[in-house]
């Protein structure tokens, strides 16, 4: 186990009330372009043959990722030899445990060759770098490999259209209709102070603030930079960073949540077999058994009426510049 690469000491691990051993280790259960992919086209192919030249590379996790080490040193990928690698960007869906990604700098995919793939190890790189879950646990070979190749077609395909995020606004409308207003409203002694039915409440009470369920002291107003173990001191809501929202693993831990939608993937890696994208019961209790203490949001028998689709839209909300609420 490289705890020492994260940062992290086995003193670190323990926070009172809270487990200090790990779960699992972390597997890819998917990943996209497959093995294979385009590699049986025929010599000449036709331009169409192989993987699209403007698709990312995507990797499916059966558990939440600590999101440090999501980062492009925890991939290779290249053609002919290492010397050939791409510059990549990598961003986190937690909502979908997928991680994205996709050359930087404008450059894209070389057509018409073959690409070699390779995820580090932690346990077998020098420096302890690759992908692990949000208690340490570190990836493991397993079912899909973790060295593949595809090959591109000569043709692209065109990138999805921007779209405007939500507002702050739109958030407060989502909580409001999804009950988590009720209790945390701006008018009552709402639990913690927090306030969740106005532009002004998220502002003051929610964007980079601590959340006292994740901490085990009092830090008013304010997050710690490096903590010493993941959740502690985390933000309710912490702009640009979904993975990193105390808020959204709450909403998270309400499978309910999900709605009419969970089947219904936003990525082209697939869903294994017989799987959605809710997480398992027994990695969501590991949840609260590490850091997300409590009710899920919203409590009770509640969930967002609009299902996946809110749960995307306060995602996007929390990602984009807006979640300031300025």
């Amino acid at each position: 186990m490289a705890i020492a690469a994260l940062g992290l000491t086995a003193c670190d691990l323990g926070t009172p009330g809270k487990s200090s051993v790990l779960g699992p280790p972390l597997h890819v259960v998917a990943a996209y372009p497959s093995s294979g992919e385009g590699e049986d086209c025929p010599v000449p192919a036709p331009d169409d043959c192989g993987v699209p030249i403007g698709s990312p590379i995507e990797l499916r996790f059966d558990r939440y990722l600590l999101p440090n080490t999501v980062s492009r040193q925890s991939i290779s990928v290249y053609t002919g030899s290492t010397d050939n690698a791409l510059f990549l960007a990598a961003s986190y869906d937690v909502l979908e445990r997928v991680v994205t990604f996709r050359p930087e700098y404008g450059s894209q995919l070389t057509p018409g060759v073959v690409y070699q793939v390779e995820l580090a190890l932690p346990d077998e790189d020098p420096s302890g770098l690759g992908f692990h879950a949000f208690d340490g646990a570190p990836l493991e070979k397993g079912r899909v490999p973790l060295k593949w190749s595809f090959r591109t077609s000569r043709i692209g395909v065109a990138p999805p259209p921007a779209q405007e995020p939500p507002s702050c606004d739109d958030a407060v409308r989502t909580f409001a209709k999804g009950g988590c207003a009720r209790c945390h409203a701006g008018d009552t002694e709402a639990p913690y102070g927090l306030a969740l039915d106005s532009a002004q409440g998220l502002a003051e009470t929610a964007i980079g603030h601590v959340a006292h369920e994740a901490s085990t002291w009092a830090i008013p107003g304010s997050t710690p930079a490096a903590p010493p173990r993941f959740g502690t001191g985390m933000a309710l809501i912490d702009p640009g960073g979904p993975s990193t929202s105390y808020l959204v693993y709450k909403l998270l831990e309400n499978p309910d949540n999900f709605g009419d939608g969970d089947c219904d993937s936003a990525y082209s890696v697939a869903l294994p077999p017989g799987q959605c994208l809710a997480a398992p019961r027994a990695e969501r209790d590991r949840l609260a058994d590490w850091f997300v203490a409590g009710d899920p949001m919203p409590p009770g028998h509640s969930a967002l009426p609009g299902g996946l689709d809110d749960l995307r839209a306060l995602e996007s909300f929390i990602q984009s510049s807006t979640a300031q609420c300025r």
